[in-house]
């Protein structure tokens, strides 16, 4: 059974707490990938694949709207990313690519991740 999708979620960041966007293929719709905490006390964190309507067109996505500070792995994948606390981190979950955009406010910053 394919899982529920809430698809006008919004990202709420602050405090020791950022946000994940996890921008899949379409052949991911319907699957939950879960993220793992690296060294901290906290429990996994699934999130649905979705596809999402946004201004530019649709997207396929799992979004975490709160997710406290630090690095997570991600399942199914070597990925890991970090999360800032106050910050929109959005990820490419690709099979061969890997990157990682910092939303703190209206501009973004390219980094590279692998």
């Amino acid at each position: 059974m394919a899982p529920y999708c809430i698809t006008n979620v919004s990202p709420d960041v602050g405090g020791e707490e950022g946000a994940l966007i996890l921008f899949t293929s379409p052949t991911l719709i319907g699957t939950h990938i879960e993220l793992i905490p690296v060294g901290m006390n906290e429990a996994q964190v699934k999130g649905a694949v979705c596809e999402r309507d946004l201004p530019q067109g649709v997207s396929f996505a799992a979004v975490y709207p709160r997710l406290r500070q630090g690095i997570y792995s991600i399942e199914g994948s070597e990925q890991r990313v970090t999360i800032t606390s106050g910050h929109v981190t959005t990820l490419d979950y690709l099979e061969d690519c890997c990157r990682i955009y910092y939303h703190p406010s209206s501009t973004s910053v390219l980094a590279q991740g692998g």
